[in-house]
């Protein structure tokens, strides 16, 4: 996270727990236990390579074992999240092509990869990942009292809306706990 989003956001939030202290008196109902916390982690979402064990994850939508699975969609694959597909309108470019059939096992109506910025043409992404600057999600949570505000920053052109709805649900999950 950008250090100017960062610094203002926590300079406010440490001014908000120093306030009653400002005045002259606390306010009456505040707890002696009341403090403001803050907690940060960055965590490496660099996708993981295919392979055909990595088919797994589409038996039994898209076939019964990992290996029929790449039979049945041979479509080249880079990385083991990338949905199986057959490469019928552009063979020749060895990625998907907007009209060639895939296994959309999840339902979400699009075929996944990982989009990135910039190139020419549609479904541009990444041909290969760079161990030495992986792609990376960073959080920043602020707490005071029972108020929570996290802000979490992903290596990422975007995200579709299926995939937040995702998000939001396994977080409202965790919140529940």
């Amino acid at each position: 996270m950008p250090l100017f989003l960062v610094l203002p956001l926590a300079l406010c939030l440490t001014a908000l727990d120093s306030a009653p202290a400002l005045g002259s008196q606390p306010p009456p109902n505040r707890q002696e236990d009341a403090h403001f916390e803050a907690g940060a982690a960055v965590v490496d979402i660099t996708p993981l390579t295919y392979s055909i064990a990595s088919n797994q994850e589409f038996v039994p939508a898209c076939g019964a074992t990992p290996a029929q699975v790449a039979q049945l969609w041979p479509g080249r694959r880079l990385f083991e999240f990338e949905d199986p597909y057959k490469p019928l309108i552009d063979p020749s470019s060895g990625k998907y092509v907007l009209g060639d059939p895939y296994c959309d096992a999840d339902h979400v109506e699009h075929y996944q990869a990982p989009y990135i910025a910039g190139g020419v043409g549609q479904d541009h992404w990444p041909t290969a990942t760079d161990s030495s600057d992986p792609l990376q999600a960073e959080a920043i949570v602020y707490k005071y009292q029972r108020t929570q505000i996290a802000t979490v920053v992903i290596d990422s052109l975007g995200l579709f809306n299926v995939t937040m709805d995702q998000i939001r649900a396994e977080t409202a999950k965790v919140l529940r706990k």
